[in-house]
C-alpha cells in the first residue's frame, strides 16, 4: 500500500510510486510504499486480520533520468528482496505457525516460488500472469531446453480444472487452475491460481486466495480508523515511527474486535459517540454556570 504525501517533502521514504489502482495515465504516487504481512487466520467463527511484519520501501539512490534530465530515486534493495527477508524472520525467527503464502502477480517470480517452498517450507497459492510458460511435461529430470514450453494464455486450459504442471526454472510440480469471472459490465476477466500444494482441491485453491484480500481490508482499517496518513512529521525517523505506532493499534483494534464481536469502523463510531455524549455534558455544565453569573448568551433561533 501507499500512504500518500502530496504535500511533504521527497525524503528516502517518501518518494513517487506507481500506484496501479489509479486509472489514466497518471499513475504516479507521491507518498511512503509499504510492504506488509497480514496473519489471517479462522477463530472462533471471525477473521482474524493481524499486521505482524512490515517493510518500508526506502528509495536511497539518486540517479538522473536520461529522457527528462531530471533526478530520480530508486530503491537499492528490491520489493522481492524484502519478501523474502521477512518471510524468513517471520519463519524462523519469529516461529509464526502459518502453512501458506498468498501474494498478488507481480511477486510470483520463480525465484520466490524456490523460497517459499524450499527455504521456509510452506506452500503458496498466487496468481500467474499469462504470459508465463508451463509444460505438462512432468518429467522433472528432463532438460528444461528438451520441453515443450507454451504460455499460459495459449494452452487451452478448461475453467475449473486442475491442471498438473511444471513452470520454468520452478524445480516441483504445480496445480494450475483457471477461473472465469463474468463481470457486471459486461466484460470478462480470467485469472490463473497455481499452487505448490499438490493436495488442494479447487474450492480449497480458491477459498485459500481469497484470503489474500484481507491485506486490502487492512490497509483501508490502517488509513481509516488508526490515522496511518495524519502525521504531519518532516523527520524520517518520525514518519517511520509513526506507521509502527499505526500498526500496533491496528493490533489492539483486532483484540477489541475478537471480543466485543464488533468490526473496527463501529468500534471507531461508538468511542466518538460517547466522546459526544461527554462533549454535551461539559457544554451544558458551562451554560449552568454563566446563568450563575448572570452572563447572558445569545439564544439563536433554529433556521
Amino acid at each position: 500500500t501507499i500512504e500518500e504525501k502530496p504535500y511533504s517533502e521527497e525524503n528516502e521514504l517518501i518518494a513517487w510510486h506507481h500506484d496501479h489502482s489509479k486509472k489514466g495515465v497518471d499513475k504516479m504516487v507521491k507518498g511512503i510504499q509499504i510492504l506488509t504481512f497480514t496473519y489471517v487466520s479462522e477463530a472462533k467463527d471471525l477473521l482474524l486480520k493481524l499486521p505482524i511484519g512490515f517493510d518500508l520501501v526506502r528509495k536511497n539512490i539518486k540517479t538522473i533520468d536520461p529522457k527528462t534530465q531530471k533526478e530520480q530515486r530508486k530503491s537499492s534493495v528490491s520489493k522481492n528482496e524484502l519478501l523474502q527477508k521477512r518471510l524468513k524472520i517471520l519463519a524462523h525467527t519469529n516461529n509464526v505457525k502459518f502453512k501458506y503464502v498468498c501474494w498478488d502477480k507481480w511477486f510470483s517470480s520463480a525465484d520466490n516460488m524456490r523460497f517459499v517452498v524450499l527455504d521456509i517450507k510452506k506452500h503458496f497459492v498466487c496468481p500467474l500472469k499469462s504470459n508465463r510458460n508451463i509444460s505438462f511435461d512432468l518429467d522433472m529430470d528432463k532438460k528444461t531446453s528438451k520441453k515443450e514450453w507454451v504460455s499460459v494464455k495459449q494452452a487451452n486450459l478448461e475453467p475449473n480444472r486442475i491442471y498438473e504442471v511444471c513452470l520454468k526454472e520452478v524445480p516441483f510440480k504445480l496445480h494450475l487452475t483457471k477461473k472465469v469471472f463474468h463481470n457486471l459490465n459486461g466484460s470478462v476477466g480470467v485469472q490463473y491460481l497455481v499452487t505448490s500444494d499438490t493436495d488442494l482441491t479447487i474450492d480449497e485453491i480458491d477459498a485459500k486466495y481469497k484470503k489474500r484480500w484481507s491485506s486490502e481490508e487492512l490497509h483501508r482499517s490502517l488509513k481509516q480508523n488508526t490515522g496511518l496518513e495524519k502525521l504531519p512529521a518532516k523527520v524520517e525517523n518520525s514518519q517511520a515511527n509513526h506507521i509502527f505506532a499505526s500498526m500496533i493499534a491496528q493490533v489492539k483494534l483486532e483484540g477489541l474486535k475478537m471480543c466485543t464481536k464488533q468490526h473496527h469502523y463501529s468500534l471507531k463510531r461508538n468511542v466518538l459517540i460517547q466522546s459526544l455524549k461527554h462533549a454535551w455534558v461539559e457544554i451544558q455544565k458551562l451554560k449552568e454556570l454563566c446563568l450563575e453569573k448572570n452572563i447572558l448568551l445569545p439564544n439563536f433561533k433554529t433556521a
